[in-house]
C-alpha cells in the first residue's frame, strides 16, 4: 500500500513521503495513529500544500523532544528493590518503573520512549536505559538497582 507519512519516522523516511509499505503496517500503525495517509492524488496535493505547516509541526516536535533530553542529562536513577543474598531480584524491573522514577525528577517520559537493556534487569548493579524521544534523539539514563535495605 502506498501512503504518505505525516511526520517523520525513522527507518521509513521524511514528512511528505510517498513510500510502499504493507498493507497491514500502514491500517494498523500508520494510518491509526495518524502518522501517514493513503497516497491518493488529493491527498498528495494536499500535503504537498500543508507541506510546510509539517515541517514546522515536525522542527516543534524536534525542539520539545532536545529540551526534554537536555532534562534528563546528567540525571542517575536509584531504585531499592526486595533481592536475594546473591543479589537476583525476586523478580525484573519494568519499563513502567523507569518512567515513574522519571516523573519523581520532573521528566515526563512515554512508555514507549523506554528502551530497556537487552536482558532483563533481574540482578543488583548498575544498568543504562535508552530513551528514545525522537528519531533523531537518543540519551541514555544510568540506573542504579540495589537491594532493599541494604
Amino acid at each position: 500500500m502506498k501512503v504518505i507519512l505525516v511526520e517523520r519516522i525513522k527507518g521509513l523516511g521524511d514528512v511528505g513521503q510517498v513510500i510502499q509499505v504493507r498493507d497491514g503496517y500502514a491500517r494498523n500503525f500508520l494510518l491509526a495513529q495518524k502518522k501517514a495517509m493513503t497516497a491518493t492524488p488529493a491527498n498528495v496535493e494536499s500535503v504537498e500544500a500543508r507541506k510546510t505547516d509539517l515541517e514546522a509541526k515536525e522542527q516543534e516536535r524536534l525542539s520539545l523532544a532536545q529540551a526534554r533530553a537536555d532534562k534528563v542529562k546528567g540525571l542517575a536513577l536509584e531504585l531499592a528493590c526486595r533481592a536475594s543474598d546473591e543479589g537476583k531480584l525476586y523478580g525484573a524491573v519494568p519499563g513502567t518503573k523507569v518512567v515513574e522514577l522519571l516523573a519523581e525528577k520532573g521528566v515526563e517520559v512515554k512508555l514507549q520512549e523506554v528502551i530497556m537493556p537487552k536482558e532483563q534487569v533481574r540482578h543488583v548493579g548498575d544498568y543504562q536505559v535508552v530513551l528514545s524521544l525522537h528519531p533523531d534523539i537518543t540519551c541514555e539514563v544510568p540506573l542504579q538497582v540495589a537491594a532493599e535495605g541494604s
